[in-house]
């Protein structure tokens, strides 16, 4: 598999990374997520990628990568905790360590 690094949309998402979100059963939280990520970060840039771990083989991970505005570190901080207590309260389980947060500050 390839780590993409295409623009996420409903009708966008990346043959491979739906390829992963089948196997590993969580095809139908990709785009609740999404939307939820859109919606806290509304004028973010977001991609959502399949990146495989540095260190642990044949390890994969589904990475919502937000490009967000926000400068105070105290709000960073905060934004990324909501976003991963709100993908916990949408969809609790075990499948959850397959999602990460990477948020960003965007570049001026």
């Amino acid at each position: 598999m390839s780590a993409p690094t295409l623009p996420a949309t409903k009708t966008s998402w990346p043959a491979d990374l739906i390829q992963f979100a089948r196997k590993k059963g969580v095809e139908h939280q990709l785009d609740p997520l999404l939307e939820m990520t859109q919606q806290m970060f509304p004028d973010a840039q977001i991609e959502v990628i399949l990146q495989p771990d540095p260190d642990i083989a044949d390890w994969w991970f589904i990475i919502f990568d937000i490009r967000s505005s926000i400068t105070d570190a105290q709000q960073f901080l905060d934004a990324h905790d909501r976003w991963h207590e709100q993908r916990l309260r949408m969809f609790p389980g075990p499948d959850t360590c397959l999602f990460v947060c990477g948020l960003h500050r965007a570049r001026p």
